[in-house]
């Protein structure tokens, strides 16, 4: 997904229902650490004003977004799947994760919080 919104970007309209999904980066460790390179070079883009279309089932909508929501929209979508991952890795690995691997930082705030 950030793939798709760094190469959206230039655009100004985003649609992440036309990202790309490249089998080699889901099985190729050395092609995902290629692309979090790419990722990482790329991801310091100026602000901007976007426009953000999806299909919701009865046709395109189109609503007013901007790079900085998107980019958290994308880092949200990212440890939503790492807590999927944490359930894979626990049940099936003996690696051990850090505690706060798939945890979104409100979640961890409001653990600091009732720890007090």
């Amino acid at each position: 997904m950030f793939q798709c919104l760094t190469d959206q970007y230039a655009s100004g309209t985003i649609n992440y229902d036309l990202r790309e999904r490249n089998k080699l980066i889901e099985t190729d460790p050395e092609m995902a650490i290629l692309c979090i390179n790419r990722i990482c070079n790329e991801i310091e883009l100026p602000e901007k004003v976007l426009t953000m279309k999806f299909d919701h089932g009865e046709g395109n909508t189109t609503i007013e977004t901007n790079f900085t929501r998107e980019l958290l929209y994308n880092l949200e979508h990212c440890i939503h799947h790492q807590a999927l991952i944490r359930v894979a890795v626990c049940k099936l690995t003996r690696i051990q994760l850090p505690s706060n691997f798939g945890v979104a930082p409100s979640t961890l705030i409001y653990r600091n919080q009732c720890a007090q």
